[in-house]
């Protein structure tokens, strides 16, 4: 029995839809989230692993016949070749099996395959049932005899980690500011009280919407935690109230990555010149409920799925030696 996991309450496209018609947390999650593959029962296939959107924002971790599929991509939006439509649909890479997933718009079908090029002759390791509504592969049906489960990666993304790492993906740790007690002690050694958990900026927020590193930038973004660095997030509101601002001249990332870097142009009052910042995106929290959706940030939290305040006041705290030094300035 084929078993896959909902994760949209829109209502399925009908056939042919093309991705652009897709409503928006769908069509995001489609192009940029990776999907868990594995077996209910039996014996593994080829086919299980962790499969990584092929999309240019991942273009550093992907092996060169993966970048060689957005090439080809770049080129059929300009030669308009009827054979490589499906280039246009989501489209992922498993490392792990060296396999493709792709959709083809013709048969209305998914199929997970040893090529990078679906209109030549391939070997089909799983296919979805024909005709689909839905271009989506965890909201698919999959054909029984393949009996696999494909799953959107939940809010605790241990498992995530562990298949992208498998790949030869190294998610970056900022060992010079570490996720421990190490970051957030102030230059007394001065910590907080209770336990401190880290989880990826990814990983805090609403599970039902896409998580973005930007989403329309206001003041309203900024929500004050336990850190009494409000001479911080008012002087961050007042920035906000230029939204380019920051993406433009503050980040120097444009989306949400995978690997977990970032890096950040700060003005660095001691030095008295400008700095480029860089972090990993822990995230100190306090221990996550089973009950609870996402983890709660220990400092500041963002109001609504941006994680940009989240990293940029982290970027601080790193260049003044520790969240607790950002405390009353």
């Amino acid at each position: 029995m084929i078993v896959f996991v909902p994760f949209s309450k829109t209502l399925p496209p009908p056939l042919g839809t093309s991705p652009s018609t897709l409503s928006f947390p769908l069509r995001y999650i489609a192009k940029h989230t990776p999907l868990l593959v594995y077996k209910t029962s039996g014996a593994p296939t080829f086919t299980v692993g962790c499969y990584v959107p092929v999309i240019q924002e991942y273009a550093d971790l992907l092996p060169p016949k993966a970048t060689a599929v957005l090439q080809r991509e770049s080129l059929h939006y300009k030669r308009k070749n009827p054979e490589e439509n499906y280039l246009r649909f989501p489209k992922y890479y498993c490392a792990e099996n060296d396999l493709f997933m792709f959709f083809n718009p013709v048969k209305c079908q998914w199929k997970v395959i040893s090529s990078a090029e679906m209109h030549t002759t391939h070997s089909v390791k799983a296919c979805s049932e024909m005709p689909t509504r839905v271009i989506f592969p965890p909201l698919v049906s999959w054909q029984t005899y393949f009996d696999v489960k494909i799953q959107i990666p939940s809010a605790e993304s241990s498992e995530i980690d562990h298949h992208l790492a498998q790949q030869g993906i190294d998610l970056f740790v900022d060992r010079s500011f570490p996720p421990d007690a190490r970051s957030i002690a102030d230059r007394t050694r001065k910590g907080v009280q209770g336990e401190v958990r880290w989880y990826r900026a990814r990983e805090i927020h609403d599970s039902d919407y896409p998580v973005n590193l930007f989403d329309n930038i206001s003041s309203s973004d900024i929500v004050q935690g336990g850190l009494g660095d409000c001479w911080l997030l008012a002087a961050l509101a007042v920035v906000a109230e230029y939204p380019s601002f920051i993406p433009t001249y503050t980040f120097h990332q444009s989306c949400c990555n995978l690997e977990g870097r970032y890096q950040f142009n700060l003005f660095d009052y001691s030095k008295g010149s400008w700095v480029v910042v860089e972090i990993d995106d822990y995230i100190p929290c306090y221990p996550k409920s089973a009950y609870a959706e996402m983890p709660i940030p220990r400092f500041s939290q963002p109001n609504g799925n941006e994680i940009w305040i989240l990293l940029i006041e982290k970027a601080f705290a790193k260049m003044t030696g520790g969240f607790m030094n950002l405390k009353a300035g």
